[in-house]
């Protein structure tokens, strides 16, 4: 299972901005004063992923996410610097 720079980036914004959002009337992520800018689709697969948390309109980080922003659980899947590839899930139950 693999996340993008995307995502990584997404989870990233929300750590720094507490690590909780809510989700606005027009669809759009707020944390801390801030829209994210990121898809809707974005956060459903941090969802997916089960990064991250959503219950009705608050979204929340459902692990530990190290200052380097790679989510506990995952690696570096092309060994490139963080930010510039996905990531692979690694030794989490349903993993692939």
């Amino acid at each position: 299972m693999d996340i993008t720079p995307t995502q990584s980036a997404a989870l990233k914004w929300l750590r720094d901005r507490g690590g909780t959002a809510v989700v606005t009337k027009r669809g759009s992520v707020m944390a801390a004063g801030e829209i994210s800018g990121r898809e809707w689709r974005t956060w459903e697969a941090l969802s997916k992923h089960r990064l991250i948390r959503i219950i009705g309109n608050r979204i929340s980080l459902a692990v530990s996410l190290p200052e380097g922003g790679v989510p506990t659980g995952f690696k570096n899947v092309a060994g490139t610097p963080i930010g510039a590839g996905g990531y692979k899930l690694e030794g989490l139950a349903g993993a692939e």
